[in-house]
Order: structure tokens, then C-alpha cells, then sequence
């Protein structure tokens, strides 16, 4: 049987425990208290990174959420560039709202702004937009609009995957211009993401 006389030492140990963290809890939270705000300027590597892709050269693109939409970086983690920062009317990408992108087999650059319900297509100099696919700030769930999209990728003949997945639980296949092909819906707990893009590229 346990008495209270063993109990009291564990006791005793686990509320000076208890003490030892809520102090370093208070103490963590004055450090972020008299931390100063960041400024816009300070945030070129961002409040976060949504993604990776690597091009042929093996190339390293870093999808962030800062002023530098995309970082470039070569093989050896040397930065190389940054870009993709405004849309193809100058209006600037938000980059808290990037959510993964990709590189094409011709070395262009594809982002996905989720929460502004589009996708856009840079030249590889990320200067230049060439192609956008869905409408800024206009959800839907057609051929040319998409509601949160995730991510793309780019088949070998050019045509492109979306995943449609925060609002509309779908996988959008489109051709190379952007042109609808057809979508596969999220039906049931058991079609995974990848079984829904098996659907997608291998049932006429």
C-alpha cells in the first residue's frame, strides 16, 4: 500500500516542477512582450517556408512567406535570387498566403496563393507572370475558378495537376494553356489525395 509519508516527497517534487516551467512560461512570455515588432524590411526570409522544389540543375526553390515570394538557391546552399513578388497587374503577393509551388520541365516557376484562389506561372527569371489560373479573390468550383488550392504539379506533356483540397475536396486536371480537362471529387474517407490523381490521369 502507498501511505501519504511515500507520497509526500513525489508530491513535493512534482509541484516544484510544476513551479520551475510556469516561471520559464512567464519568463518566455516578457522576452516576447519586449521583443520589437518586425518591420516589413526585416522579413525578406519570411514568417515561414510552405515548400520546396528542385529544378534539373538542381536548383533549390524555397516557397516563402516574406517579401521574397520564391529564394533560389543552387546545389551547395549558395542564394542565387528572389522574386515572384506581383502578379501580372504589379499588385504585390501576399506571401502569408503561399501554400507550395512548383518548377516546370522548362524551368518556370509555379505559385500557389491559397487564400487569394489562384495559382500563377513565372518566367524563370521570376520577373514576369505568364500565366494565371483561377480569379484573385473569387472562390468557386467550375473550370475557371478554385476555392484554397494547395498545390500543382506538372506532367512531363505539359499538363497540370491542382489540388483543389481546403474548399472543394477535388483534383483539377488542366492543360498546358490552362484549359479545363476534367476534376475528380473528394467522395469518401477512403480516396486519398493520391488515389483521387491516380482517377484523375489514368480513367478516360
Amino acid at each position: 500500500m502507498c501511505s501519504s509519508d511515500l507520497l509526500a516527497p513525489a508530491q513535493a517534487a512534482a509541484n516544484k516542477r510544476a513551479e520551475e516551467a510556469a516561471a520559464a512560461s512567464r519568463a518566455a512570455a516578457g522576452a516576447a512582450a519586449a521583443r520589437p515588432a518586425a518591420r516589413a524590411e526585416d522579413n525578406v526570409f519570411g514568417t515561414g517556408v510552405s515548400g520546396i522544389a528542385i529544378d534539373s540543375q538542381d536548383n533549390i526553390y524555397v516557397f516563402n512567406r516574406g517579401n521574397k515570394t520564391v529564394l533560389v538557391f543552387d546545389r551547395d546552399g549558395k542564394f542565387v535570387r528572389g522574386g515572384a513578388e506581383k502578379d501580372a497587374k504589379g499588385v504585390q503577393i501576399a506571401g502569408g498566403w503561399l501554400h507550395s509551388g512548383e518548377v516546370d520541365w522548362e524551368g518556370n516557376v509555379w505559385v500557389s496563393e491559397r487564400d487569394n484562389h489562384r495559382l500563377l506561372k513565372f518566367d524563370p527569371t521570376l520577373s514576369k507572370v505568364l500565366l494565371q489560373l483561377g480569379e484573385a479573390g473569387k472562390a468557386g468550383n467550375d473550370a475557371t475558378h478554385f476555392d484554397l488550392p494547395s498545390g500543382i504539379s506538372v506532367l512531363h506533356n505539359g499538363n497540370l495537376v491542382v489540388t483543389d483540397g481546403y474548399g472543394n475536396n477535388r483534383v483539377v486536371l488542366l492543360d498546358k494553356t490552362g484549359k479545363f480537362i476534367r476534376s475528380e471529387e473528394h467522395t469518401s474517407e477512403l480516396q486519398s489525395l493520391a488515389y483521387l490523381v491516380c482517377r484523375l490521369l489514368l480513367e478516360k
